[in-house]
């Protein structure tokens, strides 16, 4: 399952693979510190004069920066000359990073603060590990320092300095990817276990560079039992279909209604209807203006097709006929699409008012459907009772980011 976390979410599927699941949180710890210095690796050996580069380490005080803290050590073990540096020295420590700090100490490997490290364009690598998930306001102190002498020292050094951050660049929020005053200019981002939503979001995703997703041992079971607010499946699109009898036949396999399209967006019924029929639906029946009437019989053929005349001004003439239909469409379907490209004119706003109040079916609505509830309060009330008055039935609602600031009331 590929997810988009928030804050509060991967701290709490953190909390359940230790509490619930029984890792302990060391062992995650050690997992993403691993993963770290994998890319680290990659990056070194993609260039030959980093053979023996010099990697710098930053580190903050929470279990971000036990991550890297653990990094050093791996790292160190392999022969590659790294620099540890802790950052933010009078904050309070997490009990993970305290735990990976006294593991240094007894291994004897430096850790330097940031006033012994004046220049960082001397390093072939830089692995930021200092707030990962944990930054929601402006940085401050040492951490701005940080962030802008290595955003410094990436502008003077160009492609030979490689910037990897840990988990979520420091300075960009997870939540939102808002720049939270300044921001780690990553190559490359280690993310653990999911993505996080500040790594799509703009402007996070331009702080990025190229997001890997590292298993560190958090997985759907630590879910517990919740689901994350974001979140698409990516199992083989067979394995999310119905078995199919083998007795059966297109009667059987489902009968999708799709209402869609008008005189000057035919395209949008074509290719819904398209959509639905590569999906597995048994029949696909389009309800649409006269005017697609040849590119959908071209396109499409094996299409059921229902079309209805709009007048110059906008408006059906005969509407209780192209109502009588569609209301025999509606009962013969299992479920109904409506809304792309039908506009908002008149005669679009007519069959939309007669769906949300006539329909009794699973109803999908998108696109024109969306605006028209949008610009309409006699609409939204009619939304709103739809699954109450019809049994089985609800509507799902598949807006872009636009349409939902509509509904939402902010576009």
């Amino acid at each position: 399952m590929y997810c988009l976390l928030n804050c509060s979410e991967a701290r709490l599927f953190d909390r359940n693979t230790s509490e619930i699941i029984g890792i302990p949180s060391i062992v995650l710890m050690e997992r993403a510190a691993m993963a770290l210095a994998d890319e680290v690796c990659v990056v070194l050996a993609d260039d030959p004069s980093h053979i023996h580069g010099r990697v710098l380490i930053l580190s903050g005080s929470g279990n971000n920066g036990g991550d890297g803290a653990a990094c050093v050590r791996i790292l160190s073990e392999m022969g590659i000359d790294t620099t540890f540096c802790l950052v933010g020295t009078g904050s309070h420590r997490s009990e993970g990073l305290e735990e990976q700090l006294s593991i240094l100490e007894k291994e004897h490997l430096p850790i330097h603060t940031l006033d012994e490290i004046n220049d960082f364009s001397g390093f072939d690598v830089i692995v930021d590990a200092m707030l990962g998930i944990g930054c929601s306001r402006d940085l401050a102190g040492e951490y701005l320092k940080a962030v802008t002498m290595i955003n410094e020292a990436k502008a003077r050094s160009g492609e030979r300095l490689t910037v990897i951050s840990a988990d979520i660049p420091t300075g960009i929020d997870t939540d939102t990817g808002h720049v939270c005053g300044s921001a780690v200019k990553a190559d490359v981002t280690v993310t653990f276990a999911f993505a996080k939503r500040g790594l799509v979001l703009y402007p996070g995703c331009k702080y990025a560079g190229r997001v890997v997703i590292a298993p560190i041992g958090i997985s759907a079971s630590s879910f517990a039992g919740t689901r994350p607010e974001i979140y698409a499946f990516d199992e083989d699109p067979g394995a999310l279909l119905p078995p199919r009898e083998k007795s059966g036949n297109k009667g059987t396999f489902g009968k999708v209604l799709i209402v869609a399209g008008s005189p000057m967006y035919g395209g949008a019924c074509i290719l819904s209807a398209t959509a639905a029929t590569r999906s597995g639906a048994g029949m696909v029946h389009v309800f649409t203006a006269e005017e697609n009437r040849l590119a959908l019989q071209t396109n499409l053929p094996s299409a059921i097709l229902t079309t209805y005349t709009v007048g110059g001004d906008g408006s059906i003439s005969d509407q209780d006929s192209v109502l009588g239909k569609l209301d025999k469409a509606m009962a013969w379907a299992d479920c109904v699409v409506a809304g792309p490209g039908m506009s908002t004119e008149d005669s679009a706003h007519m069959i939309l008012e007669h769906i949300l109040t006539n329909c009794e079916k699973r109803l999908v609505l998108d696109a024109d459907a969306l605006n028209m509830i949008a610009a309409d309060s006699a609409l939204r009330e009619l939304v709103k009772a739809y699954s109450s008055q019809n049994t089985g039935a609800y509507i799902i609602m598949t807006p872009h980011v636009a349409e939902f600031a509509r509904l939402y009331g902010k576009g």
